[in-house]
């Protein structure tokens, strides 16, 4: 956050999986209701570190080359100012494979 306060007032220092990607590519994805956004991107947001329920199975593939297939229903760009802001979230998929 560069100094600044989070903007919901969560801390800080709450640790976030982010999946870098190889290289940018360009992703159309929903934002608000039936609109759509086209960005390229670099970063997917994979969510809290410990999510509230407390099982995060990408703690399982922290430093490894994946490969992950999703719909376009389970990827979008946030509306809200949740963290890591702006990034494309993840929040289910088809497939997954170590590479």
């Amino acid at each position: 956050m560069k100094g600044e306060p989070t903007p919901n007032g969560e801390p800080a220092t709450d640790p976030y999986l982010v999946l870098v990607l190889d290289s940018p590519i360009e992703i159309t994805a929903r934002k608000a209701g039936s609109a759509s956004q086209t960005s390229t991107i670099s970063e997917v947001s994979l969510g809290q570190c410990i999510p509230t329920n407390g099982d995060n199975e990408w703690l399982n593939f922290l430093n490894t080359n994946v490969e992950i297939t999703a719909n376009a229903d389970q990827v979008w760009f946030p509306t809200d100012t949740g963290l890591p802001l702006g990034m494309l979230r993840l929040g289910d998929y088809v497939s997954l494979r170590a590479r």
